[in-house]
This record gives structure tokens, C-alpha cells and sequence, in this order.
């Protein structure tokens, strides 16, 4: 048996236009991935289906890493701290999820959600010995 888990992002248009054309490879948030493999991605605007991927493993970064997580999220810098206002910049008190960052590579485009899966178990099973 393997479990797949899939987690559901809103990303704006233009930004998914960029993961689409090969020019954005790691998606970047606030929240952990919580061991997904794939990221099912929504238009902020209206929540319309924008794509599936597969997402590699997530890498966690404190936020003294802001520097390196902005050249991994592919967005510009204004951006990034719009979407993760750093915690010195407004005050200590704020909940603990945005003293951390969340990375992840930005995989392959999944078709078929079944098929992927079909595929998944597939690859897990075990050949049965041979008989003699």
C-alpha cells in the first residue's frame, strides 16, 4: 500500500504561467507540505484548476535564510515579502508559522491524477518469487 497525499495551493495566474514555461522549479509557503508528492494548484481568484505537479521533498528554512529561499521561490522581492512579511519586520508576537519557510521542486506535470497513482502502486509492488 502506499499513501498519496495531495495538497491544494491558490497561486495567482501569472505565477503559474511561470512554473508552466519552465522558468519557476520550487514552490515556496508559510505552511509545511506535510509529506505531500502532489501539489494541486488553484487560481487565487476564482479557485479554477490550474495544473497538478509533483512536488519533491520539502526542505524547512529558518527565516535568516530569506536570502536563498527568495532565489529558490521565483518570484521578485517586493513579492516575496508581501507573501511572507518577515517577523522583525512587524513584531515578535506573531504565530510561529512565518519564522519558518517551507521549499519544495516543483515536478512533473500530472495528467491523469488516477493514472499517476495506478502508476505509484505499480512501481511499489513487490514480483512475486519465482517458482521452481
Amino acid at each position: 500500500m502506499k499513501i498519496t497525499k495531495i495538497v491544494t495551493a491558490k497561486i495567482e495566474r501569472d505565477v503559474y504561467s511561470r512554473i508552466d514555461a519552465g522558468q519557476k522549479h520550487y514552490e515556496v509557503r508559510s505552511e509545511s507540505f506535510d509529506g505531500a508528492s502532489i501539489i494541486r494548484y488553484v487560481a487565487s481568484d476564482d479557485l479554477q484548476l490550474l495544473g497538478i505537479r509533483e512536488l519533491g521533498v520539502e526542505q524547512e528554512f529558518e527565516r535568516e535564510s530569506d536570502e536563498f529561499v527568495l532565489s529558490l521561490a521565483g518570484v521578485s522581492e517586493s513579492d516575496f515579502y508581501k507573501l511572507f512579511p518577515h517577523p522583525n519586520q512587524i513584531f515578535s508576537g506573531l504565530p510561529s508559522n512565518i519564522w519558518r519557510l517551507y521549499a519544495a521542486r516543483i515536478g512533473e506535470r500530472v495528467y491523469d491524477i488516477n493514472e499517476y497513482i495506478s502508476d505509484a502502486d505499480a512501481a511499489q509492488a513487490v514480483p512475486e518469487e519465482k517458482k521452481s
